[in-house]
């Protein structure tokens, strides 16, 4: 493997040779032996002193050229290679025109390279197709090389440091105030080579006034390379490599680690799993933090051939796992080639990855690159252009976390480098300092939203995006104009707000790691202020539509990610409320006060009677809700038809709320304010009914939001209570104008029809009356459909639940039921009329339970008597005319006479 690849290029002592001391073929043979040695510059010493004996030997020159050229001596590979492809053995050197084109390349010679790669191409179509590859596209990187001009933005200086000597330095990182990097200026005494070769050490500078000093020899092992530091994000181990030489000049490198102890020591190097086998080198370990994924990344570069390897060099990449061990390693697919790729260095701040490549379009040798991370993977590469790349070698970018200065390693020809001499040319990587200008100037112009006129008076306020939070970076108010400049660095995250008293805002994030805006000096922005819709809130007690101040009212913009919060006022001593909307766009309104109930409301401005609306009112109704639910004392169960009256009670006799009855559930909700003391009654037939007061502790209702709930408890009454028990029939029911004293019917059904007919009872009993009169007559008889027709039917199942308990254990009991009727028709009718009814009141109790009662009145357990009294009874003065219906039949008093009564139980 060439050296060059890996930047570390040999400084090499100079020899004082006497010109004349040996004959030619000596400095021959010394000349193919160094060169075969891959000792390049000093096969270039002792062929240019072949030459001077002998200027003839056109193969010496081309010897001369090829040392010079892999020496780094350009200018004198240019000249050897112009002698040889000027002379008549031309032929015998087909390459000699390609490497010429390579030579000037690196020279920044551009389009005489281009040129001379044409001609390569021209004159050699049978060469390599390696060659006629590189041609094609060393010919294309050189039109494109010039066509490209140096930033202005950026400056390149020797780093002034004590850290470059007359010697390689490369591979710079920093650990708080400490410097490590690398340098090729070690010789091992013991070598047998003549010149001996250098070798790489880590270089350890604890602080500017510090004199650079290598590692110990535990770390950098004697007779090897040892280079290329990286630490990890929390600085508790150490990567890099560690290189021995497989021949005068190649190298072969794996990866090693060590930890580090917090007295920055470190331990023996362990060699790591992930190095390739079977020769590969696997060298240059960064380590990077990847923000996004919180994962620790392991890079470096290998010329394995395995895992899917791309070209020559690759990146690749192994995670680190929290127990530091690493993963298979990955090939960045995505920017290597078929090339080179080397030095990559992972900017966690802008998620961009800088590496050095001869892959890419490259003014000469390798140049740096970079590429952003991105959700689907890794962005094209681009080139950094100049004057961070020249025509030579430059590798080991770095940047801080900001982007304003940078580092890397180059052999580009510098007059304040430490090798510099104008007289010759020689390697030597010397560590460059870069600054950016990374000043991006922004420049916000404002505007109306509905018309797009400019609009002044607007105020601008920059935030820089932190992680330790948004931080204020400049505010500017334009009373008389519509533009706005400042002044941002590259690299960073910014926020902006435009204000204005009665418009709508706009705010915009500007994130200068974005792809595009990289490499902009000026950018433009424009902000749209709309005149913004009032909205006037009022909150209001829901109980009686009175002033609730002492509310919070929130303002919820509604965006694809949900709810997002505008704004949120309290008003101690009011109830009003005013907020700015901007214009199509949706919003929830949330209203809130301790002890009610939260109310929310919409509001969609994107309406199309909203378009040109300037003012908006919203009314919140908050109520406090007193939830009753009932239950059966006996059994827990919830109880149902229970009836239900709320009082307020205060100077004077209780206010009635409300009064409300449930026969399908066990739940009364009453709007009431619960800061006051009510009376509750509950009442259904069958249960002992239940008289309580209600009352809040301050503390119970601040928990409360608005909804306090009792549950209350109604007793069974025993037989006695439900005496008489009451039911009541419709007019000749059961079984109109049937003179027979029994019938098939059940009670329970006669009891649903009857209950069924309210309405027109209510509407006979209330036709031609007006004002109080028809209000009173209503009520009466919606009270007494409601509580004695249908509370009748219940209680019925009551008593016959009662009932069935007591005999079932082993009770005996005797049950007497009256029929009654009203005078309406013939008095022997009516008697049978009365037989029938108490007959339909057995037929239930016979049926109960598909005859669960049956067994207990064949065995006498159960004896029912049963009354006929007709109308004997009925109180005079009641109607019983036939054509009198309104009184016979709706009339209250004839309507209380229909009825069947269980009157006694032994």
């Amino acid at each position: 493997m060439n050296k060059k690849l890996f930047v570390l290029a040999l400084l090499l002592s100079w020899w004082c040779h006497s010109t004349m001391a040996q004959p030619l073929d000596a400095w021959i043979k010394a000349g193919n032996k160094t060169y075969d040695q891959k000792d390049f510059y000093s096969a270039f010493t002792y062929f240019g002193i072949a030459v001077e004996y002998d200027s003839a030997r056109y193969d010496l020159w081309y010897k001369y050229s090829e040392s010079a050229r892999q020496a780094g001596q350009l200018k004198k590979a240019d000249y050897g290679y112009n002698r040889v492809l000027n002379s008549p053995n031309r032929q015998e050197y087909p390459l000699a025109t390609f490497w010429l084109a390579e030579v000037r390349q690196r020279l920044g010679l551009f389009q005489s390279a281009a040129d001379q790669y044409r001609k390569f191409l021209l004159e050699q179509p049978n060469a390599e197709a390696r060659y006629r590859d590189a041609a094609s596209k060393g010919a294309d990187d050189c039109v494109w090389a010039n066509m490209q001009t140096a930033s202005d933005r950026v400056t390149v200086s020797h780093y002034k440091s004590k850290i470059n000597s007359r010697y390689s330095e490369f591979g710079l990182a920093a650990k708080g105030d400490t410097l490590y990097y690398s340098s090729l200026q070690f010789i091992d005494p013991k070598d047998t080579l003549n010149p001996p070769r250098p070798y790489a050490k880590i270089l350890e500078l604890p602080d500017s006034n510090a004199t650079p000093a290598p590692l110990p020899e535990t770390i950098n092992l004697p007779r090897r390379h040892v280079s290329h530091t990286a630490f990890n994000r929390n600085y508790t181990r150490v990567y890099y490599t560690i290189c021995d030489y497989i021949n005068g000049g190649d190298i072969r490198c794996n990866l090693y680690s060590s930890n580090v102890a917090p007295d920055g020591k470190w331990s023996a190097p362990q060699k790591l799993v992930i190095n390739a086998n079977g020769g590969a080198t696997n060298t240059q370990p960064h380590v990077a933090y990847d923000p996004i994924n919180d994962q620790e990344w392991l890079y470096f570069v290998s010329d394995r051939t395995d895992y899917g390897s791309k070209g020559l060099l690759d990146i690749w990449r192994s995670a680190i796992n929290p127990d530091g061990s690493l993963t298979t390693p990955e090939n960045l697919a995505g920017v290597n080639t078929p090339g080179n790729e080397a030095t990559p260095f992972f900017h966690a701040t802008t998620l961009t990855l800088y590496f050095s490549s001869d892959g890419y379009h490259t003014l000469g040798g390798f140049d740096v690159c970079r590429s952003r991370q991105t959700p689907d993977g890794w962005a094209t590469p681009e080139n950094m252009g100049i004057p961070v790349n020249t025509s030579y070698n430059d590798l080991y970018f770095m940047l801080d976390s900001d982007g304003a200065k940078g580092y890397l390693s180059s052999n580009r020809p510098d007059t304040s480098s430490v090798y510099w001499d104008d007289t010759r040319e020689f390697c030597c990587n010397d560590i460059f300092q870069l600054t950016f200008d990374n000043v991006v100037n922004l420049r916000i112009t404002s505007f109306n939203g509905l018309d797009s006129t400019e609009l002044a008076g607007v105020t601008v306020e920059l935030w820089e995006i932190t992680p330790e939070g948004p931080r204020l970076v400049s505010k500017i108010a334009n009373p008389n104009g519509n533009a706005f400049s400042f002044s941002l660095i590259a690299g960073k995250k910014y926020e902006f707000k435009a204000t204005k008293p009665d418009f709508t805002s706009d705010e915009q994030t500007l994130d200068l790691n974005q792809p595009e805006y990289q490499g902009l000096t000026n950018i433009e922005k424009r902000v749209y202020l709309n005149p913004g819709i009032q909205l006037d809130v009022t909150t209001f007690r829901s109980l009686d539509s009175a002033a609730l101040n002492g509310a919070t009212v929130s303002l919820y913009e509604v965006t694809p990610e949900g709810e997002k919060l505008v704004s949120t006022l309290s008003n101690a001593d009011g109830n009003d409320f005013t907020f700015t909307l901007q214009r199509n766009k949706q919003y929830v309104i949330k209203g809130r006060r301790d002890g009610y109930a939260p109310v929310t409301e919409s509001l969609d401005l994107t309406q199309p009677q909203f378009a040109k609306a300037t003012r908006v009112e919203k009314k919140l109704y908050l109520g406090q809700i007193l939830e009753v639910l009932t239950f059966d004392a006996d059994d827990r169960s919830k109880l149902n038809g229970v009836s239900v009256s709320l009082s307020e009670l205060g100077v004077g006799q209780p206010r009635l709320i409300d009064s409300l009855t449930n026969y399908s559930g066990n739940q009364f909700m009453f709007i009431i304010d619960l800061g006051k003391t009510y009376l509750i009654t509950a009442e259904k037939l069958g249960y002992k009914g239940l008289v309580d007061t209600v009352l809040f502790a301050p503390e119970q209702l601040a928990n409360s939001e608005g909804k306090m709930t009792i549950e209350l408890y109604l007793e069974r009454i025993d037989f006695k209570d439900f005496l008489p028990l009451t039911l009541y029939f419709d007019n000749a029911i059961p079984d109109p104008k049937s003179y027979q004293p029994t019938t098939t019917k059940d009670y329970l059904p006669l009891n649903k029809a009857y209950y069924d007919r309210r309405e027109e009872f209510i509407q006979q009993n209330t036709e031609g009356l007006v004002g109080e009169d028809r209000f009173r007559t209503n009520r009466r008889f919606t009270d007494f459909f409601d509580r004695e027709v249908r509370g009748g039917n219940e209680d019925l199942r009551a008593f016959t639940d009662k009932l069935y308990l007591f005999l079932q254990n082993k009770n005996a009991i005797t049950i007497t039921i009256k029929g009654y009727c009203s005078p309406r028709g013939p008095a022997q009718y009516n008697k049978l009329l009365s037989a029938r009814r108490t007959d339909s009141v057995r037929n239930h109790f016979e049926r109960y339970k598909n005859g669960a009662l049956m067994p207990y009145i064949r065995s006498g357990k159960l004896r029912i008597i049963e009354v006929a009294l007709g109308e004997s009874s009925a109180p005079v003065g009641i109607s019983a005319r036939l054509d009198d219906p309104k009184s016979s039949i709706y009339g209250i008093l004839a309507t209380l006479e229909r009825r069947v009564e269980i009157i006694e139980v032994k």
